[in-house]
């Protein structure tokens, strides 16, 4: 088939299919746009292009909608500092539990969101996302909180701070940014830095992730109890959750170094052992973008944080933070 033919079928399939997990499923000709390269970065780079493509031909842009929260207060007075919380791919506000327990008996209150339904999820684009948080923060009335994104939510939290800070300044006074990638900062650029980015793209790719490929991206090796239970009831309950990675991913990777001017505190947060994104891998972006941020790294952990010690090697870490946040009014400069 012609290059041009295979674009065509590309877009055309991408049209009729809003849910862009349907449409990567039947173009297995879409490789035939790309130029000769091996294996994985062909995946990679289809993953990437195909949601370029996706991004200009999809449906109109739906209306913001409230997203569904889950609260969590202590029982005594809290402090002024709420933390809001976004999860990442495969996760809802389930994995946020043990963090809120913990947060809770340290004295904050904390806001876990939902972004998984699939109504946001599938085919959705940054844009909306964004507006669905905008929107759900402000019926809210929620005052210079501190945002929370691990993995994609990392993303979103950042493209938060881009796009809908700068409306409404007042509702952050800081971002924590838990074991993803700086925005701007497309996945090829990695490099191969091990099996675990290698399964990430595939299981992207196939809309699901196996109980095999979650092991091995979300866990350290021989682990086997989590902070959300055992190891099994973990993995399981992953690798049953709808698709929600395919090419939604692209929609946080626009090009170019986005340098936050504004006085926002930011702290930025890598597993030690994390296969996905290294600490030491994303943090010259992370340098360039937010160059007065603060860093720790939890060691002893994965990409999602949840081995044995995460109390002591990710939580402590992150209270001790907080607790020199105030909140406060400040303005942006991007």
């Amino acid at each position: 088939m012609a290059v041009t033919e295979a674009a065509a079928e590309a877009i055309g399939l991408c049209r009729r299919w809003p849910n862009t997990y349907q449409a990567m499923q039947t173009l297995p000709r879409f490789s035939m746009l790309l130029p000769p390269l091996g294996t994985t970065w062909r995946l990679l780079a289809s993953t990437v292009a195909a949601g370029m493509i996706i991004r200009h031909v999809r449906k109109p842009a739906r209306e913001p909608v409230l997203l569904a929260c889950h609260r969590f207060d202590p029982p005594l007075d809290a402090h002024p500092v709420v933390v809001v919380l976004l999860h990442g791919m495969w996760h809802g506000v389930w994995y946020w539990r043990e963090v809120q327990s913990y947060l809770a008996e340290q004295g904050f209150s904390s806001i876990a969101v939902d972004l998984q339904p699939a109504s946001r999820w599938r085919g959705g684009t940054a844009s909306e996302l964004v507006a669905d948080l905008e929107l759900t923060l402000t019926r809210l009335d929620i005052r210079g909180a501190a945002l929370v994104g691990h993995s994609q939510g990392g993303l979103i939290a950042q493209a938060f701070v881009k796009d809908a800070l700068p409306r409404h300044p007042e509702l952050l006074s800081s971002l924590v940014l838990l074991g993803t990638l700086p925005l701007g900062m497309a996945p090829t650029k990695l490099g191969l830095c091990g099996m675990g980015l290698i399964a990430y793209y595939c299981c992207m790719a196939t809309g699901r992730i196996t109980t095999g490929a979650a092991r091995r991206i979300f866990l350290r090796p021989g682990t086997t109890s989590t902070a959300l239970g055992s190891t099994i009831e973990y993995i399981e309950r992953i690798s049953s959750a709808p698709p929600d990675g395919l090419l939604t991913m692209t929609h946080f990777i626009p090009p170019g170094t986005h340098r936050d001017e504004s006085s926002i505190l930011v702290l930025i947060v890598g597993a030690a052992e994390d296969d996905v994104y290294p600490p030491a891998v994303v943090k010259a972006g992370f340098d360039e973008r937010f160059p007065h941020a603060a860093h720790f790294v939890a060691q002893g952990q994965a990409h999602c944080f949840v081995d044995p010690g995460w109390e002591e090697a990710m939580c402590a870490p992150l209270v001790a933070w907080l607790e020199g946040v105030e909140p406060r009014v400040f303005s942006t400069g991007f």
